[in-house]
């Protein structure tokens, strides 16, 4: 068995500039393919090729990631992935507000 996660591959659709995109959970995700370019005349000033990945959710400002992957499913599972962190950093942050006005609130 592999421990590596796999994408829903079914739910990513092609778009007409050739990324992909996926409507999961009320979440819209995207991959894009980013192609490697010489800036400059310095190795440093070369970008990567390789695909990155955002995600947005109703009037939340979109997430867009900074990493690039070398394979398309991974940048895919990294978009999956996010919805769940996102709303469990939320949960978290709600959590802790809860628990501060606790503490600040008169006994």
């Amino acid at each position: 068995m592999s421990s590596h996660k796999h994408a829903t591959i079914p739910a990513w659709q092609r778009n007409e500039h050739g990324g992909y995109s996926a409507e999961i959970d009320g979440w819209t995700l995207r991959v894009h393919w980013h192609p490697e370019e010489s800036g400059g005349a310095t190795r440093a000033a070369t970008k990567h090729r390789g695909f990155s990945w955002d995600a947005k959710r109703g009037d939340l400002p979109r997430f867009v990631s900074l990493e690039h992957h070398e394979e398309i499913e991974l940048a895919m599972v990294a978009a999956e992935a996010y919805p769940a962190q996102a709303e469990a950093s939320a949960a978290d942050g709600r959590k802790a507000a809860e628990a501060d006005a606790e503490t600040d609130a008169p006994h």
